[in-house]
């Protein structure tokens, strides 16, 4: 996650919670924010679309970015 997100200038947070909503069967997702700061980085992570590659990455079914 830390990769992809160095990739596509988002956190790993936010790149685990993007991953959970890309999921094709129903998720939910329990976030936890101290700070205004990363309750509004988690609610960006809404707006991050990830190809079916980054997601067969994240799931360990591709060798390669």
């Amino acid at each position: 996650a830390a990769q992809l997100g160095r990739e596509i200038d988002a956190s790993p947070a936010q790149i685990a919670l993007a991953y959970a909503m890309h999921q094709p069967f129903p998720t939910f997702p329990l976030v936890a924010a101290y700070t205004k700061d990363e309750f509004r980085a988690l609610v960006q992570a809404l707006e991050i679309t990830l190809s079916e590659a980054d997601i067969a990455w994240l799931d360990l079914r591709a060798d390669d970015r």
